[in-house]
């Protein structure tokens, strides 16, 4: 019995890629490492990303708390640190002009609003009946600081 030659052209399952094995191939494991390389990229950019939205996350809060800073310190130069009440209760009536004419100091009538220079008068009115209002209290007797009640008048009887 003759045994067929395995080499021979007659023994072999014929295949459509049998002939071209060796171009399909190394094309096959070409589209592999490319898809391989791809997928690896995109991981690296959603990676990035990640870490990209946190960088811009932190930037957006530090400019809103520098903005937040900013509005305070605008806040607080407009608002200059105001004397305490015995400083203000010793201001002289000519230190303060009730009497001023002068349009830059005024606010206009129809805005409802009032310059630095009227808001300062009113706090030191205020200051001043804070502190005539202390010292009273100060004046009084014990038994009189209690209740609201004012202190006694002396009446002059003499005819």
């Amino acid at each position: 019995m003759v045994t067929p030659d395995p080499l021979s052209s007659s023994s072999k399952i014929s295949s459509p890629f049998a002939d071209h094995a060796h171009i399909i191939y190394p094309i096959l494991c070409t589209l592999a490492i490319i898809s391989f390389c791809v997928l690896l990229t995109s991981l690296f950019f959603k990676l990035a990303g990640i870490f990209y939205a946190d960088v811009l996350r932190e930037e957006r809060e530090r400019r809103e708390v520098q903005r937040i800073r900013d509005v305070e310190a605008e806040v607080h130069e407009e608002q200059p640190e105001q004397p305490p009440i015995a400083q203000i209760a010793d201001l002289q009536e000519s230190e303060i002009d009730f009497d001023s004419n002068d349009p830059g100091h005024r606010a206009e009538p129809s805005t409802g609003e009032f310059t630095r220079r009227e808001l300062a008068q009113f706090r030191a009115e205020d200051a001043r009946e804070d502190v005539d209002r202390e010292a009273e209290d100060h004046r009084r007797s014990p038994q009189q600081k209690n209740t609201n009640i004012a202190p006694p008048q002396v009446v002059d009887e003499t005819f």
